[in-house]
């Protein structure tokens, strides 16, 4: 492993420190003020200045972050939050949305305010179900399996790995099981998502990686990097010339939503990053794309909401009201699983 430099293998680092914790590890923290009260944090330190908060009463989702003191998440006025403040009607997500690295949406629903025919559903088989913005999921605490460090491939990773569970009465029974994994001396978080239907009837989902980066790295100049095979704006037409460069903020700046396919590499990943030139750093996300074949780009430069969104998902930038043929959400029969590999990386530019 690389330590400050040198490198230098994990039993001659010991020869070296009281506790690896000198240099590296991951604890589990609980806030004790504030919005937050009562919630559990797991906080990662790697030996290359990567730290980050995994919020494991929050869908095991990743809040704030920084690189060797540059931060890199986009944190929004909302701050620490525990999930029994959330607020699920309509926009109401938005109340209890702290921004954060990572959130997570879905599992039934991502994206805007919907409706759906109740037919599915015994409780409401004459009348019609409401989906509010961007799901369940984020809101949901997990169940902690375990965290600390193990030799994975011949590699020493700092890890976690967690349960969450979503369901209703005559609804979905859905849980995620998710694991989070980073090299003790590593700038990429890798994310393996299993999602099962553990109930009785078949269940559609979908999911979208809701990945926030805010100022510095979000600054005037900053580039929107990625291999795009098609992209389209939220209405359906061309995207605006310029509109992958970060501008300065603005009062009147509009918020707006881009959607991309991009081009896969060999291993059949696709990639989008954002790079600061003047920092001297840039963030990258990549994802298998079997699984998450759509990426929107979320883009708000408004004051007081300034913040890139690079977000990997299951379906196109209407959501569950796409057009009938198109983004049909993945159903999982009973028993059924599918996995989402998500990797968050910071580099040198």
């Amino acid at each position: 492993m690389k330590v400050h430099s040198k490198e230098i293998a994990l039993p001659e680092l010991m020869r070296r420190v009281g506790r690896l914790d000198q240099i590296a590890g991951v604890r589990l923290l609980e806030l004790a003020d504030g919005g937050g009260r009562g919630s559990r944090i797991l906080d990662f330190r790697t030996a290359a200045g990567l730290r980050f908060e995994v919020l494991v009463d929050r869908g095991f989702d990743i809040g704030g972050c920084d690189y060797r003191g540059i931060p890199i998440a986009w944190q929004s006025a909302v701050g620490p939050s525990a999930p029994w403040f959330a607020e699920q009607g309509g926009l109401g997500w938005l109340r209890n949305f702290g921004g954060g690295l990572l959130t997570t949406c879905g599992f039934e629903h991502t994206l805007f305010p919907a409706e759906e025919d109740g037919s599915r559903f015994a409780y409401a088989a004459n009348d019609t179900v409401t989906f509010g913005l961007h799901g369940r999921i984020s809101n949901r605490p997990a169940r902690l399996s375990g965290y600390g460090m193990a030799t994975v491939d011949g590699r020493d990773v700092l890890w976690a790995e967690a349960e969450v569970e979503q369901a209703a009465v005559y609804g979905e029974a859905l849980r995620l099981t998710r694991r989070i994994q980073v090299a003790i001396d590593g700038s990429a978080i890798a994310i393996v998502d299993r999602v099962v239907n553990f109930g009785y009837a078949v269940t559609p989902t979908m999911v979208l990686y809701h990945i926030n980066l805010g100022y510095p790295l979000v600054d005037e100049g900053a580039q929107v990097v990625m291999d795009v095979e098609f992209a389209r704006a939220g209405d359906g037409t061309s995207p605006p010339a310029g509109y992958l460069t970060v501008d300065a903020p603005s009062p009147l700046a509009p918020e707006q939503g881009f959607e991309h396919t991009l081009v896969p590499d060999s291993r059949g990943w696709a990639s989008a990053a954002l790079h600061n030139e003047r920092l001297g750093i840039g963030f990258k996300e990549s994802h298998d794309q079997a699984t998450l074949p759509y990426n929107l780009l979320w883009r708000q430069l408004r004051d007081g909401m300034y913040v890139i969104g690079l977000e990997p998902c299951s379906v196109p930038i209407e959501g569950r009201i796409s057009a009938p043929g198109v983004g049909v959400p993945f159903n999982l029969a009973p028993g059924d699983a599918r996995e989402y590999r998500v990797t968050l990386e910071v580099y040198p530019v």
